[in-house]
């Protein structure tokens, strides 16, 4: 690939890729630099050269018929917003964005964390 990014997950053992990260210090809200520009262009572009690697190994049909899906997590301070890409039909990609998570610092927000967590598991279990 030719960009890089922050964090890569994989299997254990395995060269398959199936999600991305990019992470930033501060939030500067959604009008941040950092937030559009990683958020809008990098990750998206990233997650797209992922699935057309799997395209070029396996085929598009292969990835269309098991709805290969490819997530990114954009991690900004205490806020944590995923994307997910896939392939519906064709080379055509379709990335969707999940609200902003806000990550609690305290121990009375343990449903924020709880709500974290979950958005995580499903991340994992659309990607396997």
């Amino acid at each position: 690939m030719g960009r890089k990014c922050d964090g890569i997950a994989r299997d254990l053992g395995s060269p398959e890729e199936f999600a991305v990260s990019e992470e930033g210090h501060t939030w500067t809200g959604e009008n941040g630099t950092k937030y559009l520009s990683d958020g809008s262009l990098k990750i998206p572009k990233i997650i797209r050269d992922m699935l057309f690697q799997k395209i070029k190994k396996y085929g598009v049909s292969f990835v269309k018929k098991n709805q290969i899906k490819i997530v990114g997590f954009l991690h900004s301070a205490q806020y944590l917003q995923m994307l997910v890409m896939d392939i519906p039909s064709g080379y055509i990609c379709q990335l969707r964005r999940y609200p902003l998570s806000k990550i609690p610092t305290v121990l009375s927000e343990i449903d924020d964390l709880i709500s974290v967590v979950y958005d995580m598991l499903i991340a994992k279990v659309m990607v396997h």
